[in-house]
């Protein structure tokens, strides 16, 4: 399967766990916090998933742009943590309910999120990559 995995801040946080461990064992091509390069390998070689990290960033809507289904790692949720205003409850409604699976870190996360319309969702405690 073509599989691409674009991440913005990739050393932060934990999701990066879930991604090198999903490359390591599904293939496919990571590409951090590099828009241009992450355009240009869905140009060139069209994936059939991209694999993203949610929380506050807004790295699916690359998914979206080119209609790429997506997974969503919610290693954290952003309206859990602080107060969001209506426009960034929006924009967490639509990342969460357009992805074609999450991957949470805790059953709380999953259980916060089900306010909105999850898709299949499965969870993956974190630990050490080794």
């Amino acid at each position: 399967m073509n599989i691409l995995y674009y991440i913005t801040h990739w050393e932060v946080g934990t999701a990066y766990k879930n991604i090198q461990f999903m490359k390591e064992t599904f293939g496919g091509e990571i590409i951090k916090d590099n828009i241009s390069k992450a355009l240009k390998y869905i140009r060139k070689n069209k994936p059939e998933i991209i694999v993203v990290r949610g929380d506050g960033r807004q790295d699916y809507k690359l998914a979206l742009r080119f209609k790429i289904p997506y997974i969503l790692i919610e290693n954290d949720v952003s309206s859990m943590r602080s107060d969001l205003n209506e426009e960034g409850i929006k924009e967490e409604k639509t990342k969460i309910e357009n992805a074609s699976a999450i991957i949470f870190t805790s059953e709380d996360h999953a259980e916060y999120c089900k306010k909105y319309n999850l898709p299949y969702y499965e969870i993956i405690y974190s630990r050490p990559l080794k």
